[in-house]
């Protein structure tokens, strides 16, 4: 299940237009909704919902063993507080998921975690969560529904393959990263674009060729961004600062503040403006 600390790490890192304005401080443990059953269709009629598909990051496929979806409220988080999980359910056999009862509609948006359930055994997965824009969930009221919202996943295995092939030598998880994707107005991935932030950490962009490493080749690792593999980047150990985006004139991005926290792996869309 998603922690509150936990849910302080995503507003750190995660969010479509949302931008940080606190500091991390010290975090305590919320307490964790129920988790409603897969299909449960009890409380649809009270509040509106938002569902979905979880993604496998590397394969696209619809994730679902032992998985729960959690809706967080990061308000709290902007004058320093604990985000507010508002509800759970389990992911379906398909992978899809249904969060309901929502009644909340924060100004700045919703956040869908996913995690293991089961908090008492190793995680299949990373701790990620997507973002739900204001503007989706604004005006939604009693039986409502906000749809088509693809939650990334990262197994535990696709995260020792980044590791290994970035030849990190500290742990991706226990460091923390950003990553994310790059944009077009469009929301299609753009090659040849590089995000910077002055040098506070190393930038990385995956390509579409395993063979010789997802993200170089044996003469060094790749410079910009590669459409074919979706115009990822990652950035491990990246601090809270402004970052830039550019692909020499072609399209532009507003700077934006992101940041990393430890133990979590937290993903972003760079989308351009123009």
């Amino acid at each position: 299940m998603i922690s509150g600390a936990l849910a302080m790490s995503l507003f750190l890192g995660c969010g479509r237009g949302i931008e940080y304005e606190g500091g991390p401080g010290a975090q305590t443990e919320t307490a964790a909704p129920t988790v409603v059953a897969c299909g449960d269709e009890s409380t649809w009629s009270e509040g509106y919902r938002v569902e979905g598909v979880v993604s496998d990051i590397e394969t696209g496929a619809a994730l679902a063993a032992g998985l729960c979806a959690t809706a967080i409220d990061p308000t709290p988080a902007v004058t320093g507080g604990d985000p507010t999980l508002l509800a759970s359910a389990a992911v379906c056999e398909d992978g899809r998921f249904v969060i309901a009862g929502l009644t909340e509609a924060p100004a700045i948006g919703l956040f869908i975690g996913i995690d293991d359930c089961d908090n008492t055994v190793a995680d299949t997965v990373m701790n990620a969560a997507t973002g739900v824009s204001a503007e989706e969930i604004e005006g939604k009221g009693d039986g409502d529904a906000v749809s088509g919202v693809v939650a990334v996943v990262v197994r535990r295995e696709v995260e020792a393959q980044w590791a290994t092939d970035l030849a990190y030598a500290g742990s991706l998880e226990g460091d923390g990263f950003l990553a994310g994707f790059i944009l077009d107005v469009g929301e299609q991935p753009v090659s040849g674009a590089q995000i910077d932030c002055s040098g506070c950490a190393e930038d990385y962009y995956l390509d579409a060729d395993a063979s010789d490493g997802l993200f170089g080749t044996a003469s060094g690792f790749n410079a910009s961004s590669d459409a074919a593999a979706g115009a990822m980047f990652l950035l491990p150990a990246a601090p809270v600062f402004t970052f830039t985006c550019a692909d020499g004139g072609a399209h532009t991005w507003e700077n934006r503040l992101f940041g990393s926290v430890p133990g979590i792996g937290a993903f972003i869309d760079f989308t351009a403006v123009e």
